[in-house]
């Protein structure tokens, strides 16, 4: 059987979001049998939460922590972008998914 590598690109801040999404769920489960790489928009300052465990492999996507989100995607988008074109050359990604359109 094939492992296969996937890069998630989620809609928030995949451990320290109050509120577990879909994906979470779907991600989690895949990630018995595939690697799952999810970006990770450290967004720790925003919850007051503890973190959730995760069994996907995290890749630190903050460059400037800000609170306001729409400052926090913009001003960081660069680094985002150059974040998800190293993943995709070191771990040889076989399958990009994006939640949202702004993060994405």
């Amino acid at each position: 059987m094939n492992i296969i590598k996937i890069l998630l690109i989620p809609m928030s801040d995949w451990v320290c979001h109050p509120l577990a999404s879909r994906l979470h769920f779907i991600f989690e489960r895949l990630s018995k049998k595939n690697q799952i790489h999810v970006l990770w928009f450290k967004m720790n300052q925003l919850y007051e939460t503890q973190k959730r465990h995760t069994n996907t492999t995290l890749h630190d996507a903050t460059f400037m922590p800000i609170s306001d989100l729409s400052t926090y995607y913009v001003l960081n988008a660069p680094y985002h972008y150059t974040k998800i074109k190293n993943i995709l050359a070191s771990e040889k990604i076989d399958i990009v998914i994006t939640a949202n359109i702004l993060t994405g």
